[in-house]
């Protein structure tokens, strides 16, 4: 018995290291995190092809992937493009499962398993403590990250990926200068934050998938983040419906914001030709228990009306719609030129119209909404490589994201278990709303071996941020219109709810809702970036990256100018 034991143990063993060592991908229901390479990669084949896909709405299956990446015709692809197909063909279709040669345990090849160990020590040095770091928990990632998967033959998949790694508020100390956690409140309570399970199923001419996650749900690949929904918005979960064709793609998402708060995203594809797609997405976030009426596919929710159900009159509260927002979007990519790709999404979560605008009441009501437009283009170059340009351009008005009440705004708000850290993220854009910020960016690479970039940003910040939440004000008890208590503090940031305070007066209010350039001080910000990354083999790599920041007004304060330099270094290994 100990021998068939021991024989056990040493089979598995010797799959563990030799099939890991060489390969990535369990099975189709698989989900792939928004960080992976895998994505830039298909984009890079879809623009010299001029053919898109629907990989924009990350992360996905492997199914879906392999759906999209047949549609390519390598005959078309330059020797850069072939090589970039050969690798992501590799990937896709690799197979990283520890247990498929044990027929007196798993005759059928039924259940799999990956496992890893990937560490990721990383260096930081930053020369003013007056200008923030450029990122928030990490350079590139966690200082130990431990990713397992388990399958059941195609369709079923359960993974989950715990870390070692530093608090943001430990990340953030000015002083610090790695991502190794050495102090009492530099862990990381929330050391899970990939974990899913997914089923799915794939054919020649659709597919669909269901996955439950934890977070990492990304719509848009952009330069300087989404401006609709991007991957750094925390969550406590989110569950996923894609139903997905050549032509045609549903996506319905329920995201659990925290315990009492929950957005409800339906997204409709259509794709005009091989290189022109159009994508319309609608939201609706309830601080409420859940309601399933928000969860109908095809549905246009706008038509509840649902700001009404949860809106009180102003006679008793300042605020009205305080427990309701709603969100709309448009997403529009083209391909009209070889290696070239145009991308535009907009976002709003408020617009009146013109007979609202016009009223006494609703004129106080900011129109919040943003733009996001750009172009990348990824040029074949010498040595199998390409030549990338990127220019983005961000327009995101003072209120974007904002309502009410912070409950009611679409962001999210945590507390850190081990320090006295509060956690903000925005749904949408990183910087926020209140932001007019552009990107440019030139450089080599030659995909799986090295990359160099030269990059700049121009951030140009009003004052509407997460700090705008903490602006309260009692009543003014001859100028209110309500029946308020006088001893209570009310938020007083949103103009109709300074005005039913009486904090403001009509025309106070009318003017800060209808300003559309960022607020009060403007702080602009300047980066000059230079990174670059080098693979030594499927195991270890290194990356890089020197940022010089220029800084006028920095922290909002008129005629505060600062610079320096901020210098971040990793090394990633992968055991397996």
């Amino acid at each position: 018995m100990k021998k068939s034991f021991r024989n056990l143990f040493f089979t598995v063993s010797f799959f563990m290291i030799f099939q890991s060592a060489f390969s990535q991908v369990l099975n189709n229901s698989q989900i792939i995190s928004s960080d992976h390479w895998i994505y830039d990669s298909l984009y890079k084949l879809g623009k010299e092809t001029k053919t898109l896909g629907f990989y924009e709405n990350t992360m996905l299956s492997v199914g879906e992937l392999k759906f999209y990446f047949e549609k390519i015709d390598e005959e078309k692809l330059s020797s850069s493009g072939k090589a970039v197909y050969k690798q992501v063909k590799d990937f896709l279709y690799s197979d990283s499962n520890l247990l498929p040669y044990i027929p007196f345990l798993l005759k059928d090849d039924a259940f799999k398993l990956s496992l890893n160990i990937i560490a990721n020590p990383e260096l930081y040095y930053k020369s003013n403590e007056d200008i923030d770091w450029s990122f928030r928990y990490c350079y590139k990632d966690n200082f130990l990250s431990l990713p397992v998967v388990l399958g059941v033959s195609d369709y079923f998949t359960i993974g989950t990926t715990p870390v070692f790694a530093k608090s943001n508020l430990g990340q953030q100390a000015n002083d610090n200068f790695t991502n190794l956690p050495y102090k009492e409140d530099d862990f990381e309570f929330n050391f899970i934050k990939f974990s899913y399970g997914s089923a799915g199923l794939c054919f020649n001419n659709w597919g669909i998938n269901l996955n439950i996650n934890r977070q990492g749900l990304s719509i848009g690949n952009t330069k300087l983040g989404s401006i609709f929904y991007n991957k750094t918005f925390e969550t406590d979960a989110y569950g996923q419906l894609n139903l997905y064709s050549k032509c045609f793609k549903y996506s319905g998402d329920i995201v659990q914001v925290d315990y009492s708060k929950y957005l409800f995203l339906h997204q409709i594809e259509f794709m005009f030709f091989n290189n022109f797609k159009l994508c319309a997405l609608e939201g609706s976030q309830l601080c409420q228990p859940a309601e399933l009426r928000f969860s109908i596919p095809f549905m246009f929710m706008h038509q509840f009306a649902a700001w009404d159900d949860y809106c009180r009159s102003t006679d008793v509260t300042p605020y009205a719609e305080e427990n309701f927002c709603a969100y709309f979007g448009v997403l529009w990519e083209w391909a009209p030129i070889k290696n070239t790709r145009f991308y535009l999404i907009y976002a709003q979560n408020e617009m009146q119209t013109k007979s609202e605008r016009n009223s006494f009441i609703g004129g106080l009501y900011p129109d919040s909404f943003g733009y996001q437009v750009g172009t990348d283009i990824s040029l074949p170059a010498i040595f199998d490589g390409y030549w990338n340009i990127a220019v983005e351009g961000v327009y995101a008005s003072p209120y974007l994201y904002i309502k009410h009440t912070p409950k009611a705004s679409l962001y999210r708000v945590r507390n850190d278990n081990l320090s006295p850290d509060k956690i903000n993220t925005w749904v949408g854009f990183p910087f926020g709303p209140d932001c007019i910020a552009g990107h440019l960016s030139f450089g080599y690479e030659k995909p799986g071996k090295w990359k160099a970039t030269l990059g700049y940003n121009l951030i140009a910040k009003g004052q509407n941020d997460f700090s705008i939440f903490n602006e309260t004000s009692k009543t003014n008890p001859d100028k209110d219109r309500g029946d308020y208590d006088g001893s209570e503090d009310y938020y007083s940031y949103y103009p109709p709810v300074a005005f039913n305070l009486g904090t403001k007066d009509h025309d106070q209010a009318q003017a800060d809702a209808l300003n559309m350039l960022p607020s009060g001080i403007i702080q602009y910000s300047h980066q000059i970036i230079v990174n670059g990354g080098y693979t030594f083999n499927k195991h270890l790599s290194l990356n890089g990256q020197a940022l010089f920041s220029i800084v006028k007004n920095a922290k909002h304060v008129e005629g505060n100018s600062q610079n320096g330099v901020e210098l971040s270094f990793s090394l990633t290994y992968n055991l397996f």
